[in-house]
């Protein structure tokens, strides 16, 4: 009887493949063997008998992010960002001033879809432009873990203006949007008056150092009269100026969410700090106002009487306005006279000030912590005593504050000059 051979512990087989271009590939297939990309060739493929499974290894995150990256980089024939590249999988994502341009825009907004842990994105200064930010919007809009997203200096325009609407909108996790020098027009103030409006989820927006004006004072103050979600809002560097700015604050007084208010170097004059003036006595939620160069004067400080009936400001900034020492006395007199006031902080920037606004913030330290910045002080020394002492004996000369003033004691032998003058003063500003 013939003897049947024995089968081979080895053996080779022959099994067909097509290999896709190497861009295409997401997880390799590691075989033994030799293989040409793109042909349907066979491949001789040795394997064990109880080995009929072909390994497979998968890529992790980081490399399928990075591939995808850096593919999308060479078919938009733009510089690939060396920080993305070596770590593209963070819970903070630090991009400012790249130049990536709205085509860099369009590559980084690939591998954003597979992120499932950014939580703050910062592209400021890149100059992705509105069509770079069409491309993100459509990537974000369904983040569920991203929660800050600055577009600064991006030169959106009043396109981008609605887009960036459009992102919060969508995305309802987000809370802190930066949109500062963007070249917003006054037009572009109906879509963020949409967005204070219908985005109960947003809590800061900045919108600083743009071309908003007369219709945004009024877009946006309407808009906040129906919010109460939104605690911090920045529109320093704008057009909103008197009625403007009234309009604006006549939406303030009616607001219960609003903390923290930044109109500084808007212009606002004294018209829009009347209306500041009748906000404050109506809105018990503001903690920090800043009206810093808003062409304030003596006369304007009398809308601090209304601190009378505000307990809630606790910082106050006016620096840099056109008050004098007898315009910040008045203020500090308003703050001193008003019990129910808790305000903490004044500045008031380089103002001069003099020997009794310093009294008058000691007395004010006496009562509860009190920090006040202001300029120099103003000491006019007694002119008989200085005559018979001579110059050279002057010692007047006050040196510039800091925000702390119980430190600094007068000189002694000054007195103010016309000290009941000074007093009338005051009176008659407030």
């Amino acid at each position: 009887m013939a003897m049947v051979p024995r089968a081979c512990s080895r053996e080779k087989k022959m099994v067909n493949r097509k290999v896709k271009a190497p861009e295409q590939i997401l997880f390799i297939t590691q075989v033994d063997g030799t293989r040409r990309e793109g042909t349907d060739d066979k491949i001789e493929v040795p394997f064990e008998e109880d080995d009929l499974e072909i390994r497979r290894e998968k890529l992790d995150l980081d490399e399928i992010k990075r591939e995808l990256y850096q593919r999308e980089c060479r078919r938009l024939r733009v510089t690939p960002i060396g920080a993305f590249v070596r770590n593209p999988t963070k819970t903070q994502l630090d991009l400012r001033y790249y130049s990536m341009g709205p085509d860099g825009a369009k590559a980084l907004a690939v591998p954003l879809m597979l992120d499932s842990s950014l939580t703050r994105l910062d592209l400021e200064g890149n100059c992705i432009g509105p069509a770079g930010l069409s491309s993100l919007v459509e990537t974000l809009a369904d983040n569920c873990c991203l929660a800050q997203i600055s577009l600064a200096n991006n030169h959106l325009g009043s396109v981008g203006a609605k887009h960036a609407a459009s992102l919060m909108m969508k995305n309802q996790y987000i809370s802190s949007v930066n949109l500062s020098g963007n070249g917003f027009r006054d037009i572009d103030s109906t879509a963020f008056g949409l967005v204070i409006r219908e985005c109960k989820h947003v809590k800061e927006l900045v919108l600083s150092n743009n071309e908003l004006g007369d219709m945004a004072g009024r877009e946006l103050g309407d808009a906040l009269v129906s919010n109460d979600t939104l605690e911090h809002l920045d529109l320093s560097w704008n057009h909103i100026r008197n009625a403007s700015a009234a309009k604006l604050f006549s939406g303030v007084k009616e607001n219960v969410g609003l903390r923290r208010l930044n109109v500084s170097f808007n212009g606002c004059g004294g018209e829009g700090v009347v209306g500041a003036g009748l906000a404050l006595a109506s809105n018990n939620t503001l903690r920090e106002l800043d009206l810093s160069r808003n062409r304030l004067t003596d006369g304007d400080v009398k809308f601090a009487l209304s601190l009378k009936n505000n307990d809630s400001l606790q910082i106050l900034r006016l620096g840099d306005n056109l008050l004098t020492d007898i315009g910040a006395l008045a203020l500090l007199t308003a703050i001193h006279s008003a019990e129910s006031c808790v305000v903490e902080e004044v500045d008031i920037g380089t103002t001069s000030v003099n020997p009794d606004f310093v009294a008058l913030v000691k007395a004010i330290q006496d009562d509860r912590p009190f920090k006040v910045t202001h300029g120099p002080i103003i000491v006019v020394k007694d002119h008989a005593k200085y005559s018979q002492e001579g110059p050279e004996n002057d010692d007047s000369d006050a040196e510039d504050e800091d925000l702390e003033v119980d430190e600094e004691e007068p000189t002694d032998g000054v007195e103010v000059q016309d000290t009941k003058a000074v007093e009338r003063s005051v009176s008659s500003v407030i």
